[in-house]
């Protein structure tokens, strides 16, 4: 059975289950039911809608994973939306106030999990709290969250990409595969990944936040996923379309089993059809 894991506050739809006082998430099943936004294995074009107005990241610790949460928010408009492997969610209840003042909440309040975040824009970034509630037993957890801008001029750079091997089987309902998404941030590389498969025991659905990216001379890198309170190192070598990726951390790099991702656009995963 697969086990989707997830400390993400998460912006998340996953139904939740308390364990030790921290949320540990699990995917639904209403997920298999619904296609992503694939069509035979190749991503479609992102509507405008899939980032309104400016992109922001940001990352925490809960309960051993390090969440990479990627957001769009439109002060004007007062939308907005987030990104839940493999797609972009919308967000409800957007406010950006003329003091500075930004808020939202998740699209869902019927889902298993709820979530709200609160906080306050400054010149380069965005900081408060979100805060988790289990619909059902009505547990709250909060948590503090600093959103960073990724300018467009950065989402342009040559070194942001977005790598992937994701396929959907219609027979089957099943989404398979993962997702690299890696942004230039203030000269340094930074990103999310989302697994759909367990290759090396990750977390399916969950946004892991990509860190401690280290270039070599001949332009490989390594890079490190947090979860389960340990820190995971991966390489990926260029090839000519994408990446190939493996983790360091199992026996040597050469007896691990690896995965090809390729160079995919948009960089900005589609809009989830049903997530209106």
């Amino acid at each position: 059975m697969r086990k989707y894991i997830s400390s993400f506050l998460l912006l998340s739809l996953f139904p939740c289950v308390l364990s030790g006082g921290a949320f540990a998430l699990t995917l639904g099943k209403k997920w298999k039911s619904q296609k992503p936004a694939t069509d035979s294995g190749k991503r479609a074009a992102a509507a405008p809608e899939a980032c309104p107005g400016k992109a922001y990241l940001g990352h925490y610790d809960n309960a051993g994973y390090d969440i990479g949460l990627l957001v769009c928010l439109d002060s004007e408009s007062k939308t907005g939306t987030t990104f839940l492997p493999p797609s972009m969610q919308r967000l409800s209840d957007v406010r950006w106030t003329t003091d500075g003042h930004v808020g939202f909440t998740s699209a869902s309040p019927t889902r298993p999990v709820h979530f709200s975040f609160e906080g306050k824009s400054s010149e380069s970034t965005i900081d408060g709290t979100i805060k988790l509630e289990d619909t059902e037993t009505k547990e709250v957890r909060e948590t503090h969250l600093k959103l960073s801008p990724l300018e467009k001029s950065e989402l342009k750079t040559s070194e942001t990409r977005r790598y992937s091997n994701a396929h959907y089987y219609e027979e089957a309902g099943d989404l398979v595969g993962a997702d690299l998404l890696l942004f230039s941030e203030n000269g340094d590389l930074t990103g999310v990944a989302g697994f759909y498969v367990g290759y090396w025991g990750e977390p399916d659905h969950v946004p892991l936040f990509v860190s401690n990216i280290k270039k070599s001379p001949d332009g490989n890198f390594v890079f490190h996923l947090s979860f389960e309170g340990k820190s995971k190192e991966y390489l990926a070598k260029h090839t000519p379309s994408g990446l190939i990726v493996a983790p360091t951390h199992l026996e040597t790099w050469e007896m691990v089993r690896k995965i090809t991702l390729k160079k995919t656009q948009p960089l900005i995963p589609p809009l989830f059809p049903l997530a209106q």
